[in-house]
């Protein structure tokens, strides 16, 4: 019954919901030291920085910022806008991710005029965006919408366009397909972003620099078991705050900023080809019909090769 009240919410799509849930639920256990170790010898600090984690542009060399354990806010991306959308945490009772429809909704029904796309310069090359970043944070406007972000758990990119090819879809959340697109519609410099469109294709675009990739994977595997989705069917829908527009002060030095962010971001998509090819048979039994010096290579590490 839940399901299917998701289903007939429509625009808003039943993945991201689940997505999100999923990442509340993760955030939950590595908060309070639940999330079971894989072995013996794993290393569980890196979790703290697979949400709630941000790559600060710094001339010379970027900084790494976490959160964790303090930050309970997303960040919603929609039509280069950002919100601040406050959520209870995951072990407070009453709170499902059905609250967020409203929250969600609000914002696609209020907000059709596009903002300035300040979050391309996070696909800039790091010694402009840091330039940039730099001059920013000389307005208090733009530092207090710039804390929001960075401390966020992560950011959710509501989309508002469709594909007909996996290759399409995964070129939407990897990249977002240009400044005319949804690049902008981005903040690269998030540990985490779920991306979403109406039809329901939802990805996560994460950054590499705070964790290991095994980490961030294993966030993915919590998502797609469904182990925190038996849970949010027990909870009731109970409403969160409307989010909060977040504001930016613009002027001519960022706007020549972001046209430069544009025309970078728009030139490396311009150069990158990606073919997305599934495959019928395990990886293990793929492992014989290549000739021999591709069996030097473990499975996992073919695996990341064909991936």
């Amino acid at each position: 019954e839940r399901r299917e009240k998701r289903e007939k919410g429509g625009k808003i799509s039943v993945h991201c919901l689940f997505r999100c849930g999923s990442v509340l639920y993760f955030k939950h256990l590595v908060d309070t030291r639940t999330l079971p170790s894989r072995t013996p010898t794993e290393c569980m600090k890196q979790y703290d920085s697979v949400l709630c984690c941000c790559r600060i542009p710094r001339a010379g060399m970027d900084e790494l910022k976490t959160f964790a354990g303090t930050s309970s806010h997303f960040v919603v991306a929609y039509r280069d806008n950002f919100f601040k959308l406050d959520l209870p945490r995951w072990g407070d009772s009453g709170f499902s991710p059905d609250s967020i429809v409203p929250a969600l909704q609000a914002i696609k029904d209020n907000y059709k005029d596009s903002g300035p796309k300040v979050g391309i310069l996070t696909g800039a090359d790091r010694d402009s965006w840091a330039a940039a970043y730099s001059h920013l944070r000389e307005s208090a406007v733009n530092c207090a919408t710039l804390d929001v972000i960075e401390s966020a758990v992560g950011i959710v990119s509501l989309d508002d366009v469709e594909f007909s090819s996996t290759d399409e879809a995964a070129g939407q959340v990897l990249h977002g397909w240009g400044s005319q697109q949804c690049s902008a519609n981005r903040w690269f410099d998030k540990s985490n972003q779920i991306i979403t469109t109406p039809s329901g294709l939802t990805g996560t675009n994460m950054e590499h620099a705070p964790t290991d990739g095994a980490y961030s994977i294993r966030l993915g595997e919590y998502s797609n078991s469904g182990e925190h989705r038996e849970l949010e069917m027990e909870r009731p829908v109970v409403a969160v705050p409307p989010a909060q527009p977040l504001h930016w002060h613009i002027d001519a030095s960022t706007e020549k900023a972001i046209a430069k962010a544009c025309a970078q971001v728009d030139s490396l998509i311009d150069r990158f080809d990606m073919r997305i090819t599934r495959f019928t048979v395990c990886f293990s039994e793929l492992l014989f019909l290549f000739p021999k010096q591709f069996l030097s290579f473990s499975e996992h590490k073919f695996v990341c090769v064909c991936v």
